[in-house]
C-alpha cells in the first residue's frame, strides 16, 4: 500500500494518476500538516477513486495540546469524518510526552465511522512498546511514524522492531524521507508492506507539487516485492 500526501485536489490527481493507493490530505506541509479546510476536503472526496485518511492538527510546534485546542480538533474531526473519508489522522501526547489516552479515546468516538490512524507524534515517545499497547487497547486502526524522530531510513531497526509487535494486531505504516531510492530496503529490512511519503519536488516555491515520476517508481518497486 502506497499512500502519498496531498494538499489540494489538483495534487490529489496528479498522486492517484501516478500509483498512489490511498492519499493523505493535510494543508501547510511546511510545519509539519494541519486541517485542511472542509471545502478542500469535499474537493478532494469529488476527484478521488481511491481511499482518502485526513489530517486533523489544529496548530504547529508539540503534540501536547490543551482542553480548548482538544476540543477544537475533536469538532473538526468529528465534522470531516461526516463527510464520508476513509479516516481521520490525529493523535496528542500528554506534558511527560506518553500517549494521551483520554483525548485518543475521545477521538475514536468522533470517528466511529472511519479510521482513526496515531500520527507522527508516536515518534517521540521513548516507550514505543508500551505506546503500540496502549492504541491497540484505544481501537486506534494504524500507526504513522519513522521509529524515531527524523527519516525512517535512520531507524530500520525500531521499524523492524515494531513491524513484529504490531503484525495482525494494529498497522505500521513507515513515513519520513522516503523515496524510491530506499523504499525496497526499508520494506525488505522492517518487514512492512505500507509506505508514506509526500513525494514533493522542492520544499518551497510556488505549487511544488508530489513528483509523479517519483510515485510511479516506487509503486512499481512495492509491487514487484509485494509480487517476488
Amino acid at each position: 500500500m502506497l499512500e502519498v500526501c496531498v494538499q489540494s485536489d489538483q495534487e490529489l490527481i496528479i498522486a492517484q494518476s501516478a500509483g498512489a493507493q490511498r492519499i493523505e490530505l493535510c494543508s501547510k506541509l511546511e510545519v509539519g500538516g494541519l486541517t485542511p479546510s472542509i471545502e478542500m476536503v469535499q474537493r478532494c472526496l469529488d476527484a478521488a477513486v481511491v481511499p482518502i485518511v485526513v489530517l486533523v492538527r489544529s496548530r504547529d510546534g508539540d503534540f501536547f495540546f490543551d482542553q480548548n485546542e482538544q476540543r477544537e480538533t475533536l469538532l473538526q474531526a468529528r465534522d470531516i469524518a461526516r463527510l464520508g473519508v476513509k479516516g481521520i489522522v490525529s493523535g496528542g501526547l500528554t506534558r511527560h510526552g506518553q500517549i494521551d489516552e483520554h483525548f485518543v479515546k475521545e477521538l475514536r468516538g468522533v470517528c466511529t465511522s472511519c479510521e482513526l490512524v496515531f500520527h507522527r507524534a508516536f515518534d517521540e515517545i521513548v516507550d514505543k512498546e508500551c505506546a503500540v499497547d496502549q492504541l491497540v487497547t484505544l481501537g486506534v486502526d494504524r500507526i504513522l511514524t519513522s521509529g524515531g524522530v527524523g527519516d525512517a531510513s535512520q531507524y530500520l531497526s525500531s521499524l523492524a522492531n515494531l513491524s513484529r509487535q504490531t503484525s495482525g494486531r494494529i498497522e505500521l505504516l513507515p513515513a519520513g524521507g522516503i523515496r524510491s531510492s530506499n523504499a525496497a530496503r526499508l520494506l525488505k529490512e522492517t518487514g512492512c508492506s505500507q509506505l508514506h511519503a509526500s513525494f514533493r519536488l522542492s520544499d518551497s516555491g510556488v505549487n511544488p507539487g508530489p513528483d509523479s515520476e517519483e510515485i510511479k517508481r516506487t509503486r512499481s518497486i512495492m509491487d514487484s516485492l509485494m509480487q517476488g
